[in-house]
């Protein structure tokens, strides 16, 4: 676990760095071969989609927690009700 772990950030490191000198490239006006193009492509793909699943995390965050409040207000009402049914009853074998 802790090689791959490494080996994952030294990969990112590497990627960061190319992506960094391609870009570079790019800007300084340098024709850039298709497989940098498509590179600098996929890395914009996958920075939009990091974006977009970050958004989707807290969306289904926030659904989570109005589910638990809502299943925490359904228990509290559940609650009243029953001991307003259970008061009703005994007000109504008291009058009895």
């Amino acid at each position: 676990m802790m090689v791959e772990t490494v080996a994952v950030g030294m990969m990112e490191q590497l990627l960061s760095e190319y992506m960094k000198r391609t870009t570079e490239e790019a800007l300084a006006g340098k024709k850039l071969s298709d497989r940098k193009i498509g590179i600098l492509m996929m890395d914009q793909l996958r920075s939009s989609l990091e974006t977009r699943i970050s958004s989707m995390e807290k969306r289904i965050e926030k659904i989570e927690s109005d589910v638990d409040y809502l299943k925490k207000s359904l228990d509290s009402l559940r609650d009243n009700v029953i001991n307003v049914l259970v008061a009703e009853l005994k007000r109504r074998t008291e009058k009895e």
